[in-house]
C-alpha cells in the first residue's frame, strides 16, 4: 500500500473476468414505496422497484478503443488526485 496514494487500493480487482455478481434492489427501513434508477456504460437510466434483480457479467463481445493518449487512465487519475493533496 503506498503512502503517497493510499486511495490506490480501490483499484485492485476484487472478483475475476469470469465472475458474475447479481444486484437486487432491497427494502430501506424508513419507507416502503420506492424506486430507483440504474444506468449502465451511460445508455438511459432504467427505473427498477424493491425486489428486481440485474446481473453483471462479462460480455460475450469485446471492442476497441482509440487510446489518445500515452498516460493510462490510472496514471491520468493519480495525477489529478495529487493536485488535490
Amino acid at each position: 500500500r503506498s503512502t503517497l496514494f493510499p486511495y490506490t487500493t480501490l483499484f485492485r480487482s476484487v472478483i475475476g473476468a469470469e465472475d458474475e455478481v447479481m444486484i437486487e434492489i432491497g427494502e430501506r427501513r424508513s419507507q416502503k414505496d420506492e424506486t430507483v434508477e440504474v444506468s449502465f456504460d451511460g445508455d438511459n437510466a432504467v427505473g427498477l422497484e424493491v425486489g428486481d434483480k440485474f446481473l453483471i457479467r462479462k460480455a460475450d463481445s469485446t471492442t476497441r478503443i482509440c487510446k489518445l493518449n500515452n498516460m493510462s487512465f490510472l496514471e491520468i487519475l493519480r495525477k489529478k488526485m495529487k493536485a488535490y493533496t
